[in-house]
């Protein structure tokens, strides 16, 4: 068959909000709102925008983890609305930290528990809360392309 010209079924989708606060946001309720319009939805013609919410939610570590909102409720008083083709399975989250002159360094949130301070006794007991990143910074969504074919 042809070759496509991105080869790549990944899309990268930048948080609508920027975010200074990294570890601040991700100690307390907070929602993340995306712009996304898969290309089965493309013809959509509903108000708003297409994309969907990440919720911060309680876990058993130290900062919150990101939900994906599929409520309908999730999405009332919001500019987007969400379709349910998008799925959290299909979803790689990090955050993508921006410095003056186009310098930039990703954080998959996987990898945030390494953004501890140490104690004495090396066991990790508190997040580098006051960390600030430049106001460039935003969480953003590499996003599993779905096939057309089913």
């Amino acid at each position: 068959g042809a070759q496509s010209t991105n080869p790549s079924p990944y899309i990268n989708i930048p948080c609508v909000e920027f975010c200074s606060e990294l570890f601040s946001l991700l100690s307390q309720d907070a929602r993340l709102r995306f712009y996304f319009r898969n290309t089965l939805n493309e013809n959509c013609s509903l108000p708003g925008k297409c994309g969907f919410i990440l919720k911060t939610v309680p876990s058993n570590g130290g900062l919150r983890q990101l939900e994906l909102c599929t409520k309908k409720e999730d999405y009332c008083n919001e500019s987007i609305h969400f379709h349910e083709d998008v799925r959290a399975e299909d979803m790689h989250v990090y955050f993508l930290q921006e410095y003056m002159m186009d310098s930039k360094y990703l954080y998959p949130l996987s990898w945030l528990d390494f953004l501890h301070s140490t104690n004495n006794s090396g066991t990790k007991d508190k997040y580098i809360s006051n960390e600030r990143f430049h106001r460039g910074s935003r969480f953003c969504v590499l996003y599993k392309a779905c096939k057309e074919s089913s």
